[in-house]
């Protein structure tokens, strides 16, 4: 009768570590992919990620990062997506606004248009638009 004998290794604090950006990396990429429609493949996912990030239709960093293989990337590879990332998502938000700001304009458009064609019969629908454009508006206020 033969016994196995497992041995663990002690995972030192620099695989720990590495393992941590590479799961940091594997985060940014997918993020980036988002929103992703059903039935979409993942080849499709990691080139819609690669050109949100700026590195084309294809790059063998999104595909490391997105399989969470990018732990032995060297610092300055890391800091360049994590740039890449940061810029990508300040340019999100800022969409994210706008189109806040658009859904605002048209909600008081409508409330207008409403008082201006009869005030008394369309008197609920005008205080929800208006209170929707409030709430966008405090939205905004806070994301600022």
């Amino acid at each position: 009768m033969s016994t196995t004998r497992y041995v663990f290794r002690k995972r030192s604090r620099e695989e720990s570590m590495s393992s941590a950006l590479a799961t940091q990396a594997q985060e940014m990429v997918r993020h980036a992919a988002e929103p992703i429609p059903p039935g979409e493949t993942v080849k499709g996912q990691l080139r819609r990620s690669a050109r949100a990030l700026g590195y084309g239709d294809w790059s063998w960093r999104i595909e490391a990062a997105w399989y969470g293989r990018a732990d032995s990337w060297s610092a300055a590879a890391f800091e360049e997506l994590r740039a890449r990332y940061a810029l990508w998502s300040k340019r999100q938000s800022s969409l994210a606004q706008k189109e806040v700001a658009n859904y605002a304009a048209k909600y008081a458009a409508d409330a207008n248009r409403l008082e201006a064609k009869d005030e008394d019969f369309y008197r609920s629908e005008i205080a929800r638009l208006r209170a929707m454009v409030d709430q966008l508006s405090a939205a905004m206020d806070r994301a600022k």
